[in-house]
């Protein structure tokens, strides 16, 4: 293998496979250990286009030599620049492809980033990229990080495309940790199972809900479109029983707790889903698989009742991990509905009297837990999905479930990459209502507000378990207010400063400082992101920088006298805007909710003591002040009406 890295001043080195490092350039470094493939870094300073021209012009020859001597498997284009420089310009990339356009299509893979992919199709339209070689893996764009190593060397280190570089994510079907790459170019199709519909949502809902809106973010904020599908369970053993209990009907039970869940998801900014099936309505589909299934063999009629026979898909237990050897005998009550086997599952049960039932090819009846998820999963993605999500608890049987019958009636994988969230549990018990410790979301969100427990969550990888207490929410509250009280501070000192308070200067040392931390803070937040949506190392970038803007302020505005010039507050804002972009990722809004609540509180207890005010001073005949409180309020878009009953106020 050779690597080739071009320059804007065309200086570059070369590696052999066996070369681990590369000798100093301008006193960096480079580590490179990709396999078997051809690496092109490609790098082009702003305002250097004459070099840059004569670094393509002499890269493409030396790499048209290497083709002649190598056969590598594929091709990777690199972005690299220099600390202080910005990322390589995709148009150098897009000269040497246009230029060796023939000899790429000779090769099985081009990887490229993603973000130069998006600016050749809207800066070159028409250009025909995908056709450069079978397949086309678009990468994302990652800035270098940098270290010193001992002695004093600076080293950039650029994460390797086969094992580190890209967004990876843990797949629990293959138990590692998997470069993300989805069916087709940017787009991604995502299904999470949703709630039953039968009781009150409640904080195990919300992680596992905040964990997959928190993946679908970073997903679009990295280009991908996310078609975002999650369910409804609306017919089911506990909605009927509830529906017995109240002496009420079905769908008056699903709807009630449907409106419910999307009451709370929307106070946790969770971003609303492309689409929201619900299983009554989506018989047919259900029924079309399950026929499908008993045609090819892999299901069984018993009396009406539709079963899958799990012996007959050999794969079975290839998610959790389970087997059906070894299993206890059929029960009597399995036994007199027709079971054969305790591993097999219920694809339609005939009806009972009482329940709601559909027509279908074997009797009335109504779906089993698992084929709804198929049916509506395959209706919106197809017949492979890119991401399955849930929590850990649906591994075994649903999703087990789901693989069976899916792949039995597709003949296809059904997922790509499988993400489940980690269990919820009350003081190391986990969350059960046998054990009354189930925290609902109506309770938790009258003394604590949305986004502590969305913060919460964050604070812990979404895999891993999380120990829930109120307690804990206090806690976390304290790191959570140190970036709001943050940006209050940073909005107070934008609001006294002055542009022209010492006029046009050049960056001060910690100024230039804060910058570097900034950008530092935004690449390691991403990088903490590639890493399996790594949030508690992602939040670690964000004290950083909260940290070292604070230290900013106190040496730099702190304790001056003098208004605080453009300069300095051209940093702070660049801060807010970080902050406010990685908040947002995060689902976190940049003014807290509750202090908005205690804002609106205080507004109308305010206005209460102006009306009196001025109703006093009329009963006085005080015109003046009676006026002047009208009017001063009038230019604050604020509307006073008297009424006989009284004096009331509202918005322009």
């Amino acid at each position: 293998m050779k690597l080739l890295f071009v320059h804007s001043n065309e200086m570059r080195y070369e590696l052999t496979s066996k070369t681990q490092y590369a000798e100093p350039v301008n006193g960096h470094q480079k580590k490179a250990d990709l396999g078997e493939c051809l690496v092109v870094y490609v790098c082009a300073e702003k305002g250097d286009e004459e070099n840059t021209e004569l670094a393509v012009k002499g890269g493409i020859r030396e790499i048209e030599e290497i083709y002649s001597r190598l056969d590598p498997e594929r091709i990777v284009l690199v972005p690299y620049a220099h600390l202080s420089s910005d990322l390589a310009s995709p148009s150098i990339a897009l000269e040497i492809l246009q230029k060796m356009e023939k000899r790429l299509k000779d090769y099985e893979t081009l990887r490229i980033p993603f973000g130069w992919y998006k600016r050749f199709k809207t800066e070159n339209k028409g250009h025909p990229l995908s056709t450069l070689s079978r397949t086309v893996e678009v990468e994302a764009q990652e800035r270098p990080r940098t270290r010193v190593a001992k002695g004093g060397v600076c080293k950039t280190s650029i994460r390797r495309f086969d094992s580190d570089r890209g967004l990876h994510i843990y797949n629990s079907l293959t138990k590692q940790k998997e470069l993300f790459l989805p069916q087709e170019d940017n787009k991604v199709g995502m299904y999470v199972c949703g709630v039953t519909v039968y009781d009150n949502c409640h904080v195990g809902h919300a992680r596992a809900y905040v964990t997959f809106d928190i993946i679908r973010r970073y997903l679009e904020y990295r280009g991908y479109s996310v078609f975002y599908v999650q369910n409804f369970t609306d017919i089911d053993d506990k909605i009927i029983e509830r529906a017995k209990e109240e002496n009420r009907d079905i769908k008056e039970i699903a709807e009630r707790f449907t409106d419910e869940y999307f009451e709370h998801m929307d106070k946790l900014r969770i971003k609303k889903a492309s689409v929201y099936p619900k299983a009554t309505q989506h018989i047919k589909e259900m029924i079309t698989i399950i026929q499908g299934l008993l045609d090819k063999g892999y299901a069984y009629n018993a009396n009406g009742n539709i079963f899958f026979e799990v012996s007959k898909f050999k794969d079975y237990g290839k998610l959790s991990g389970r087997t059906v050897t070894g299993s206890p005998g059929v029960t009597q009550v399995e036994a007199d509905s027709g079971k054969r086997s305790p591993a097999d599952f219920a694809l339609w049960k005939s009806s009972k009297d009482g329940e709601p039932a559909w027509d279908s090819p074997w009797g009335p009846g109504r779906p089993g837990w698992h084929i709804e998820c198929s049916a509506m999963s395959m209706k919106y993605l197809g017949k492979t999905l890119d991401i399955h999500g849930g929590g850990q608890d649906l591994i075994f049987p649903h999703h087990e479930n789901e693989i069976a019958q899916s792949e039995s009636y597709s003949e296809q994988p059904f997922v790509k990459y499988w993400l489940h969230n980690g269990f919820v549990t009350i003081e190391d018990e986990k969350m059960s209502k046998s054990l009354g410790n189930v925290f609902t979301l109506k309770d938790i969100f009258k003394d604590h507000s949305p986004e502590n427990l969305r913060f919460l969550f964050l604070t812990a990888h979404y895999r891993s378990p999380m120990d829930f207490g109120i307690g804990k929410l206090k806690e976390t509250k304290t790191g959570l207010d140190k970036i709001y009280n943050l940006i209050e501070k940073i909005k107070l000192i934008i609001d006294r400063s002055s542009a022209n308070a010492f006029g046009e200067r050049q960056q001060t040392e910690e100024e230039k400082s804060l910058i570097e931390k900034i950008q530092k803070a935004k690449a390691e937040f991403e990088a903490a992101m590639d890493d399996d949506f790594n949030t508690p190392l992602a939040l670690g970038s964000i004290f950083d920088l909260v940290r070292d803007t604070n230290t900013f302020i106190k040496n730099a505005v702190d304790g001056k006298e003098e208004k605080v010039d453009s300069a300095a507050t051209e940093v702070l804002n660049r801060v807010l805007i970080v902050l406010g972009e990685l908040m947002e990722l995060l689902g976190l809004p940049v003014v807290p909710t509750d202090t908005t609540d205690r804002a609106s509180q205080h507004l109308t207890s305010i206005m209460e003591i102006l009306t009196e005010v001025r109703n006093t001073a009329r009963a006085k005949k005080n015109w003046e002040i009676s006026d002047k409180i009208r009017s001063d309020l009038d230019s604050l878009g604020i509307v006073l009406e008297d009424h006989r009953e009284g004096t009331t106020w509202k918005w322009k």
